[in-house]
């Protein structure tokens, strides 16, 4: 599936735009990469006795079935740390153009999405980040904790398959921390949108409405400060929504250009 528009698009007189790039391919090779780690670990673990779930990957799909679809995820600049309110565009705190290469990948079986994961996991990143007491290294174990969930769930994903597909001449990507939630760009107009995904309808917003509405000025700062999982249960990450805000904020428009 290919989610690689270029966006062409006009824009207004008290407008910015961001331009940046996207190479596919060099998001496979890690998706890719990291897959084939995980699932050759799940079949020693098999073989072990210690992969209980009839919904482990390895034995819902044959390696030679299994495809990806990437969902870009860049991380939130450090400057939103201080510099973000609930009045500022999310697009300016956004690291388009960094280096790392962060995603979320679906795996794919018979034209079904069946589940998806986080590349890194948020624990890699924040052991590499910020250093975090002992509950949260990655050890032997705590790894072959995170290979023993990884589950079929197609149920989960149809929807996201759905959506991906009807607005395929869109632009997909997410922000590392932001779980649940997928970014869109309109490619006709260069504006930003967020999907929220549950079990429920998805709900779809310009992006910085529901940013204020359902996340808030503080979890972004978490976000950007690297704690992308609760760590000691402080609770930096529960949202916490913008309230009585007057908005007038100057709109930003997204052009994504394929690279090679």
């Amino acid at each position: 599936m290919l989610l690689i528009p270029i966006a062409l698009f006009g824009q207004g007189k008290y407008s910015d735009s961001i331009t940046f790039g996207y190479n596919k391919a060099a998001y496979e090779k890690i998706a890719l990469d990291t897959i084939k780690s995980m699932y050759d670990t799940q079949i020693k673990l098999l073989h072990e006795g210690n992969v209980l779930s009839d919904e482990a990957v390895v034995k819902r799909i044959p390696w030679k079935d299994l495809e990806i679809v990437i969902i870009p995820k860049f991380r939130l600049k450090r400057n939103a740390a201080q510099l973000f309110t609930c009045t500022s565009n999310i697009e300016n705190f956004i690291e388009f153009k960094e280096k790392n290469r962060y995603m979320s990948v679906i795996i794919e079986a018979e034209n079904k999405f069946q589940t998806m994961i986080t590349v890194p996991h948020p624990y890699f990143e924040i052991e590499r980040t910020n250093n975090p007491d002992w509950r949260l290294a990655v050890t032997k174990t705590v790894y072959e904790d995170i290979v023993r969930t990884f589950l079929v769930i197609p149920e989960y994903y149809a929807k996201i398959q759905k959506m991906l597909v009807e607005k395929k001449n869109n632009y997909f990507f997410g922000i590392y921390g932001l779980w649940d939630v997928i970014l869109e760009i309109d490619t006709t107009t260069g504006e930003l949108y967020a999907n929220k995904i549950d079990y429920g309808n998805i709900l779809r917003l310009p992006a910085n409405e529901y940013i204020r509405k359902y996340e808030g000025s503080a979890k972004i700062k978490a976000i950007a400060n690297g704690y992308y999982e609760d760590i000691d249960d402080l609770g930096v990450l529960d949202p916490s929504p913008c309230t009585d805000i007057e908005i007038n904020q100057k709109k930003i428009y997204l052009k994504v250009v394929e690279l090679h």
